[in-house]
């Protein structure tokens, strides 16, 4: 039997992972593994490490990439080489593949080469596949989820322990679960990203990441973990992507959830995924989304499916229709320190105020505000320490 010959850049958390697990396969050979740090002590044979694009990306023998570099830009000139010389393509990279999906679709499609990303979405969720196979032919009418499993472990020991958040983010990364970068993770790009790739899938739409409100966890305080313990709330970092009627919105947004919501016993690095749909009505998927195994696994799984021939068909990119836009209000909490002289400005953005108070040093407001105004205050203060989270009554405005 023919071994499928594979390289891998990137011998990260995710990519040590994958090594580990091919271990296992003797149907695989890893032909060589590209790192960039000459001097970090590894593990394993010593004999397939290279520092070498050129030896995998030239290498006639080689069936399959797998791509997990940190670097978008370098990610996307190995995938393109790639993809261009005939050799199937696995990425996890999230950042590249929201940056350059529309050319990447064209790519594949002209080569008839496979590409697969699962791993770059939910981690160990099948949600990809299922989006392109199961709802193919279902017309989904919101997507929502917890897409990052990062946030979700850090909001998830904040309200268990009452220690600094700093310490948490410390640990967290010790753990290997956050970006190199953690601001990425916690600022929210990460999960714009991957939702930016499931509406592809889901709703035929390639959008712009600009056109994603995106608001993060990065200013929520213990005055909010706080808060939201007096009202049996929970806070998680949502994705969502709603269409009804012709309205369309995406956000990534923190938002409380109550004790009654599918995604509240959703905690520490676990992922999950609502979809709705017109002829399946209501499906959750769970599974494990931040580590070294989790997205592993959905590489290994997309390794077996390239070897079936399989291909992301995009069947609703062909036949989809633009959005219209109708843009919700929301019901949303703002806080902020009492000390900070912006009260009555981010007040002035408010349609309704409901309610206002203090607690623990922090003042908060919450009330009714409209998508263009929170985007406004989103952009305008974004670096004053505010935090902004939505209750879960997103509804489509009726002007």
């Amino acid at each position: 039997m023919k071994r499928t010959k594979i390289g891998i850049f990137g011998l990260g958390v995710v990519g040590k992972g994958v090594y580990d697990l091919l271990k296992g396969m003797p149907e695989f050979e890893v032909g060589a593994i590209v790192v960039k740090d000459k001097f970090k002590p590894r593990n394993i044979d010593e004999k397939i490490i290279t520092y070498d694009k050129h030896d995998i990306l030239d290498d006639l023998d080689t069936d399959i990439v797998i791509e997990l570099i940190d670097d978008a830009e370098e990610a996307y000139d190995i995938v393109t080489t790639s993809l261009k010389k005939g050799k199937a393509v696995i990425s996890a990279n999230k950042k590249m593949i929201s940056a350059h999906l529309r050319e990447l679709i064209t790519l594949q499609k002209d080569t008839q080469t496979q590409f697969l990303y699962e791993g770059a979405v939910c981690g160990s969720i099948p949600i990809i596949k299922n989006l392109e196979d199961y709802y193919a032919n279902d017309n989904v009418l919101s997507l929502t989820g917890i897409v990052n499993g990062s946030t979700n472990y850090l909001l998830t020991k904040a309200f268990e322990e009452k220690v600094p958040f700093s310490e948490i983010v410390h640990r967290a990364k010790e753990l290997g679960y956050l970006e190199s970068d953690p601001s990425l993770d916690i600022n929210g790009y990460d999960a714009r990203s991957k939702l930016k790739i499931l509406i592809a899938h889901a709703f035929g739409k390639i959008v712009e990441l600009d056109s994603i409100l995106m608001i993060g966890i990065q200013n929520i305080s213990d005055a909010d973990i706080d808060f939201a313990k007096d009202q049996n709330l929970k806070i998680k970092l949502i994705a969502k992507s709603y269409s009804h009627e012709g309205n369309h919105i995406n956000l990534v947004v923190p938002m409380f959830i109550s004790d009654q919501s599918d995604f509240n016993p959703i905690n520490d690095v676990f992922n999950g995924v609502v979809l709705n749909s017109q002829l399946s009505d209501k499906h959750i998927y769970i599974g494990r989304g931040a580590g070294s195994l989790p997205t592993a696994v959905s590489i290994i799984q997309d390794l077996f499916l390239i070897k079936q021939q399989y291909s992301y068909a995009y069947k609703k990119l062909e036949k989809t229709t633009d959005f219209s836009i109708n843009y919700p209000s929301y019901k949303i909490y703002i806080s902020y320190s009492t000390t900070n002289h912006l009260l009555s400005e981010v007040e002035q953005h408010f349609s309704n105020v409901i309610r206002k108070g203090v607690l623990n040093n922090n003042s908060y407001i919450i009330g009714e505000m409209k998508h263009e105004e929170l985007c406004h205050v989103q952009h305008k203060y974004e670096g004053a320490g505010i935090s902004a989270i939505l209750f879960d009554t997103i509804q489509p405005n009726n002007q």
